[in-house]
């Protein structure tokens, strides 16, 4: 099985692209990365640890957003499949889960906020 890589990008490069087949995942090392689909940004990452890119793996899909370096960013690249993680790499998937949990609770979040903020609107 492949190894880890560790890769450096400059401000404005792409780490991952919208639609492309993506196989394994990345983990921030150092720096910032913008997250955009269709051209809009939706998030941004800074948080060393932070696990990304691996929707495409998992659900077998195509990219669901771009990743670009804001900053100079150090990331490792892991070319690892859900079943491999799973079963070489307990801990990591354990992160995973964990990720992916926090990322419906936010998105939850912000659903919800929308929500509330469209119906003030429509009651004026």
């Amino acid at each position: 099985m492949s190894q880890q890589k560790v890769l450096t990008f400059r401000p404005g490069e792409v780490i991952i692209r919208e639609g492309e087949r993506g196989k394994g995942y990345y983990i921030l090392e150092s720096g910032t990365i913008s997250l955009s689909k269709q051209g809009v940004k939706i998030s941004e990452l800074a948080g060393i640890g932070t696990i990304f890119g691996e929707m495409s793996d998992i659900l077998d899909e195509p990219r669901t957003c771009t990743a670009t370096a804001e900053t100079p960013a150090q990331v490792s690249y892991y070319p690892f499949s859900l079943d491999d993680i799973i079963r070489l790499h307990p801990e990591i998937a354990k992160q995973l889960v964990i990720a992916l949990a926090e990322r419906i609770s936010t998105t939850t979040d912000a659903l919800t906020q929308g929500k509330l903020a469209f119906l003030e609107l429509t009651r004026k």
